[in-house]
């Protein structure tokens, strides 16, 4: 997995302009990996006091300890999840040790992760990423609505938003190049 996670580094020091060759990472980046979804859950609830319900996997980030911890699990009945999983998660640590030490909105935070995982895992996360801007497509022409205040600095995303939130992203990158 390192190879996907240089390429993850260099694609987000190219769309947040920064040296390639620079160190962001103030301390350390521990990840832990389950061999099984109820390991996770088991741990993830008793260590850290967070219930990954929908997660399969997360980024927890102590600015001041200058620490992140990726939790994750390996699912059998998809062990090509992992790759995916693993650069969306590090790239809330990129995000949260490089680009600001403030909390961005959910939209921003997600939509960026998947648009990264889409780019460099290819092709398994690539096709996740587009199942989900699909069904986000589906439900906004259905509803026609973003559903409720995507844009609130707290909360958490319905699963189909994420795809919005991934659009709304390639969006503003390719504004941003043009």
């Amino acid at each position: 997995y390192v190879k996907p996670l240089d390429q993850m580094y260099d694609l987000l020091c190219k769309i947040f302009r920064r040296t390639i060759k620079s160190n962001i990472w103030p301390g350390k980046t521990y990840v832990v990996l389950f061999d099984s979804k109820q390991q996770y859950m088991n741990f993830s609830k008793a260590e850290l006091d967070y219930n990954p319900i929908r997660a399969a996997g997360f980024c927890s980030t102590n600015l001041k300890a200058e620490q992140n911890t990726i939790v994750s699990y390996r699912d059998r009945e998809q062990p090509e999840n992992f790759g995916k999983v693993l650069v969306h998660e590090a790239t809330h640590a990129f995000t949260a040790c490089l680009v600001t030490k403030e909390r961005s909105p959910p939209w921003m935070r997600e939509g960026l992760a998947d648009y990264v995982a889409a780019k460099i895992v290819v092709p398994h996360g690539t096709k996740i990423v587009k199942a989900r801007i699909t069904r986000a497509m589906d439900v906004m022409k259905r509803t026609k609505s973003l559903g409720g205040d995507i844009f609130k600095d707290e909360g958490n995303l319905e699963g189909w938003q994420y795809g919005a939130s991934t659009r709304l992203i390639d969006y503003m990158i390719r504004a941003d190049e043009a």
